[in-house]
């Protein structure tokens, strides 16, 4: 779970950190809030990847099996 949760928590922290700085200094938080809700999203898309074919393993197991 925490797994899951700690990419939001960096990116909460993070925008929060753009909102209260100065414009000139807020754009480095901001460029690293966009860096990592692209790995987030990269994330996202491995662990779908990796849960679908851990399931079509499962199911086809137990087909089989039957």
């Amino acid at each position: 779970f925490a797994n899951m949760t700690a990419g939001h928590t960096i990116l909460a922290v993070l925008f929060g950190m753009t909102l209260s700085l100065p414009w000139f200094i807020g754009v480095l938080p901001f460029g690293f809030t966009v860096a990592i809700n692209g790995l987030e999203l990269m994330v996202a898309f491995i662990q779908a990847y990796i849960f679908t074919t851990l399931t079509c393993f499962y199911i086809g197991d137990v087909i089989k099996m039957h």
